[in-house]
């Protein structure tokens, strides 16, 4: 393909036609692919994790099926049963939960993928070319893979603890569990004298089975840092959309075909009602030669006491007025130059002729794939001709907002074209900030979805601790009725235990937001604009987060406090 775009290349030029840009592009590359490789990395790694989290839910519900039939295993083994048919039966089990589990997965797949892709084709302008759901061959074993071995390799543990139980400890109780050790989170609970009786309670119940809690907490705080990431990830990508402004700070872009002078256009563009400021630029096109291909570069050379230019740079700085062939580039110069650095050179053919350009700076521009450049007014006079004259202008209008800004490029171009102006293009930033926006909001969509899934993950793993917890209290919530507690208090305190773990959670999700907001905002920016994020906070993750954590706590302590409220004296007395 290369030695084709060569020879094409070569045969145009000897007929003394200009090249203007020649790029080698299979027909598999999206012109958004960036877009579609971030959508791709978030899936792929949130759902590992999602994997993982699913682990310790499958351990913690294991943990509760072996402790609820401790007493079957002990009289399994009393008529003869061996610890490896203990093993065995309960893999079986496993094995069983994993079919079920991996017959839900396919269809559910297949139905997500379609929509998934169906939304991210309408967002980058295409269509879908098939209205069948997808089924792909190597990604049903891989599901099938996940949901027998990952739950078997998972429940290995608790089923060896249970099946390794003797006989006398199965068959063995106690009406309230003696502890023969007392932690340092003990002694701290012991010295708390100012909380009330039934919170505090429900506090020393939460660190019990610090095990257990240690799973459901990375769970729910895994879960609650990766939401709280996603806003401020959005917050990180919104603020590299809205730094285009920085580049140029105008409203509206006008470009003729030939040059006008600078003190005839901008006088004539701020006569036009609405528009309060214009500025003329000088604007060049070049070509960037590599071996592979040849790319057309935009160069900007705004005025020097330009009012609509704030200079900012990733690397390096920015130009300077009484410079002579310094460059500042985007970040779309690191595909053809990975190692590209402030004090490099890079050439440019600009009107036929290479220029050495120095490299003083790099900057964040977009995540499209074109490369963009800028330099002085001096420089690009030199290289164009006529200081007073530009084909293109800025300007500025008194309503910013997009509908008042499509209404004026009609009114500008209208105004031009009457007075005899060879009007070429007239567009606006807030289009392209706007569209850029929009590919942005399906990235943040598809991670707010994953995030979501990995909370409710998280709370269905609180719902089968709880759970857990008042079984093996069965004992203790007895005594509680024998000395006189009603259901709202028994209701309250396995209430109360759920909301203090989710309250734990979050504030260990909250602390983890951190390095995850940077790890997603890394991941997303490298594959949308190649370049690292800076961490942006937004307080609304933090908030929305809190108030979910605290309603899916309490949802998920409803049925555990509904299964405590029914445990009479008798069926405790029965239970032992």
């Amino acid at each position: 393909m290369k030695q084709v775009a060569t020879a094409v290349q070569e045969k145009i030029k000897d007929t003394g036609r200009v090249i203007y840009s020649q790029r080698i592009q299979t027909s598999d590359q999206h012109p958004y692919s960036n877009y579609i490789d971030a959508v791709t990395t978030i899936l792929n790694s949130v759902g590992i994790l999602i994997v993982i989290l699913g682990s310790f839910l499958v351990i913690n519900t294991m943990n509760a099926i072996v402790s609820e039939h401790t007493r079957q295993i002990g009289v399994m083994k009393f008529i003869g049963a061996q610890s490896r048919d203990i093993v065995r039966m309960y893999t079986v089990l496993v094995l069983l939960f994993g079919l079920v589990a991996f017959l839900l997965a396919v269809p559910a797949s297949s139905f997500s993928a379609y929509f998934l892709s169906n939304r991210i084709a309408t967002q980058l302008n295409g269509e879908m070319t098939t209205t069948r759901f997808p089924i792909v061959p190597y990604v049903i074993i891989i599901q099938a893979i996940i949901a027998f071995m990952v739950p078997v390799l998972a429940c290995i543990m608790p089923i060896k603890r249970g099946a390794s139980t003797s006989v006398q400890q199965a068959l063995h109780s106690n009406l309230i569990e003696v502890k023969t050790e007392t932690s340092r989170l003990d002694k701290l609970l012991d010295g708390v004298k100012e909380i009330n009786g039934l919170l505090l309670l429900a506090m020393r119940n939460t660190f019990r089975r610090k095990g257990r809690l240690a799973l459901t907490l990375i769970t729910l705080s895994l879960g609650g840092s990766i939401f709280i990431g996603v806003f401020n990830v959005k917050a990180m990508l919104d603020e590299h959309i809205h730094a285009l402004a920085n580049y140029c700070a105008a409203d509206i872009f006008v470009t003729f075909n030939r040059s006008y002078p600078l003190d005839e256009i901008i006088p004539l563009s701020e006569q036009i009602d609405g528009i309060t400021y214009a500025e003329g630029w000088k604007t060049l096109t070049a070509i960037l030669e590599t071996d592979d291909e040849s790319e057309q570069v935009s160069i900007e050379a705004p005025p020097d006491d330009s009012e609509l230019l704030g200079a900012l740079v990733q690397t390096g700085r920015w130009v300077t007025n009484d410079e002579d062939h310094t460059i500042v580039v985007n970040e779309n110069f690191y595909q053809n130059f990975p190692n590209l650095k402030p004090g490099d050179s890079i050439i440019l053919k600009v009107a036929g002729k290479d220029e050495v350009f120095k490299v003083v700076g790099i900057y964040n521009y977009t995540g499209l794939s074109d490369k963009r450049a800028y330099i002085n007014y001096a420089t690009a006079t030199q290289l164009t001709g006529n200081w007073s004259k530009t084909n293109s202008y800025r300007l500025v209008t008194k309503d910013h907002s997009l509908k008042s800004i499509l209404n004026m490029e009609d009114a500008v171009n209208g105004t031009f074209r009457e007075r005899g102006y060879d009007v070429n293009t007239v567009s606006s930033l807030q289009v392209i900030i706007n569209d850029s926006g929009e590919k942005i909001n399906l990235v943040i969509s598809v991670l707010l979805i994953l995030a979501i899934l990995t909370g409710l993950v998280g709370s269905i793993g609180l719902s089968g601790t709880l759970s857990l917890n008042v079984l093996e209290r069965t004992s203790e919530i007895g005594i509680l009725r024998a000395v006189g507690a009603y259901d709202k208090a028994i209701s309250q305190l396995v209430v109360y235990e759920g909301l203090f773990t989710g309250l734990v959670s979050y504030v260990i999700g909250a602390l983890l937001s951190f390095p995850v907001s940077i790890l997603l905002g890394n991941m997303v920016n490298q594959a949308i604009f190649k370049s690292a994020a800076i961490l942006t906070i937004n307080p609304a993750g933090f908030l929305i987060w809190f108030a979910l954590v605290i309603l899916m706590s309490i949802i998920a302590s409803l049925l555990p406090a509904r299964n405590a409220t029914r445990l009479t004296i008798r069926e405790v007395l029965a239970y032992e």
